[in-house]
């Protein structure tokens, strides 16, 4: 199961790259190898945010993974897909 997201930082800080974003908000789930097989980060257009995409080895892992993360303060996300 691949699902993809946008996160977006609500004060509207524009970074130079993934490694900014980083450094500002964290992995943003991507390391989690706990839940997750893969997981990218890319930089949004315009640099406001970055498109996480995480690979599950099945829904249960994504529901478990879902139900622990916490909502990051001063980012919002944005659901695209679940495939």
């Amino acid at each position: 199961m691949i699902v993809t997201f946008n996160l977006n930082a609500d004060d509207g800080s524009v970074y130079a790259d993934t490694a900014a974003w980083v450094a500002a908000h964290g992995l943003c789930g991507t390391e989690n190898l706990e839940f997750v097989t893969e997981g990218t980060m890319t930089l949004l257009d315009g640099g406001n945010g970055v498109q996480i995409v995480l690979t599950y080895a099945d829904e249960a892992a994504r529901t478990t993974h879902e139900a622990e993360v916490d909502s990051k303060v001063g980012v919002t996300g944005t659901f695209i897909s679940a495939e």
